[in-house]
């Protein structure tokens, strides 16, 4: 797990201004293809912002991808951005899970002191307290199952980035996926 400044809080904010005038035209809604404990109320963005999700997938080329290879010598080619919501009414926590359908996953808090409560629980690698507004959690998605932690109150907005290895990285990222579980097994 890697935390790194992504985006300024200024950004952040725009984004959630950008998302409320969003929810006016259509809101949150959870992915019904997911099983009934892990949906979250989210907004897809290349579904419903095709624009935006153009523009962060550009962030991922030229910022994101070489800081991922830099850590893990993997970049990524494509993928899923969404924004979540956790709040009481809705969905205040998430359950265990991977995230089975992305190689590298980024989780960035886009109004941290807005809400109560939240964070990341790792299993058997502990607890990200609520990063500052911006900054962005990195961790490979298939070997590291965590869950959202509970919000007392308030919304807790995230951007999260699915993110998919380019083909020449699958090959690793499936040997060390075999890797890591034949070690777990030991």
């Amino acid at each position: 797990m890697h935390t790194i400044p992504l985006f300024s809080g200024e950004f952040c904010n725009l984004l959630v201004n950008e998302m409320h005038n969003m929810t006016e035209y259509f809101g949150f809604e959870p992915n019904e293809e997911e099983d009934e404990l892990r949906q979250i109320p989210e907004i897809v963005l290349y579904d419903k912002c095709p624009q935006l999700y153009h523009s962060l997938m550009q962030v991922v080329d030229s910022v994101i991808n070489p800081i991922l290879l830099s850590i893990w010598n993997r970049r990524v080619t494509g993928g899923n951005i969404q924004i979540a919501n956790y709040n009481l009414k809705d969905k205040k926590q998430g359950a265990w899970h991977h995230d089975a359908s992305s190689d590298i996953s980024i989780v960035v808090p886009l109004n941290t002191g807005d809400y109560e409560g939240g964070g990341t629980e790792f299993m058997r690698k502990g607890v990200v307290e609520p990063l500052p507004t911006g900054n962005a959690l990195i961790f490979p998605s298939l070997t590291h199952m965590h869950r959202g932690l509970p919000v007392v109150s308030g919304d807790r907005y995230l951007l999260v980035f699915w993110l998919v290895c380019a083909d020449e990285s699958k090959e690793y990222m499936k040997e060390f996926v075999q890797e890591v579980s034949q070690n777990y097994n030991k």
